[in-house]
């Protein structure tokens, strides 16, 4: 069974089917369907957050974002996926987190994967047509 947690996607309503066929689901267990080109998707229990599934859906072109819980062996992340490119980081709150080193400031290798994962997110949401906050 694994070690599972809570997922949500926001995703193309044209990528339904497919995203939905990867995930080996027949339907979320929630979604808000606002009749924009985007819609929200939710499951309660997709194992180690998905991150396989999702890696499979960014290799067939898939555009993507959203979160995950914390699972036993891995904590709560953000994600998103555009052109063929996942980025995956570690979050609090809903929000990307970047690590400390000993000196207490971010890490270079951290801050750019936090600055990569808006500029990503911000290209997503475009692509989307998303317009919420």
């Amino acid at each position: 069974m694994g070690d599972r947690c809570s997922v949500a996607m926001t995703i193309l309503h044209s990528e339904e089917k497919k995203i939905l066929l990867e995930l080996g689901r027949d339907q979320a267990d929630f979604e808000s369907d606002n009749g924009f080109r985007w819609k929200l998707i939710e499951f309660e229990d997709m194992n180690y957050g998905a991150y396989e599934e999702r890696l499979a859906l960014t290799r067939l072109g898939c555009t993507f974002f959203g979160h995950h819980g914390s699972g036993y062996e891995y904590p709560e992340a953000v994600f998103v996926a555009i052109n063929g490119v996942h980025i995956d980081i570690e979050a609090l709150d809903g929000e990307p987190v970047a690590k400390l080193n000993k000196s207490g400031k971010p890490s270079v290798g951290a801050s750019k994967k936090v600055k990569a994962f808006y500029k990503m997110l911000a290209k997503a949401k475009k692509r989307m047509g998303y317009t919420a906050k």
